[in-house]
């Protein structure tokens, strides 16, 4: 009985794992397609992004190569 109760319980962590996953992969995706609406090329969208970068404790790219 107690061996059913541990796998019941390990399948319930193993599916809020992937649940989990899913909704920090939504909030990447939700992330990376804001930023790619302030890069839009206009003047000063680099210096934005830096700037919003570096008032948000996001590191920035070591250079732009």
């Amino acid at each position: 009985m107690a061996l059913f109760c541990a796998i019941g319980a390990l399948v319930v962590d193993v599916g809020r794992l992937y649940n989990l996953h899913s909704q920090l992969v939504t909030f990447a995706d939700h992330a990376a397609l804001a930023a790619a609406q302030e890069l839009n090329g206009e003047n000063g969208a680099v210096n934005r992004a830096l700037t919003w970068s570096a008032t948000s404790r996001v590191s920035a790219p070591a250079s732009r190569a």
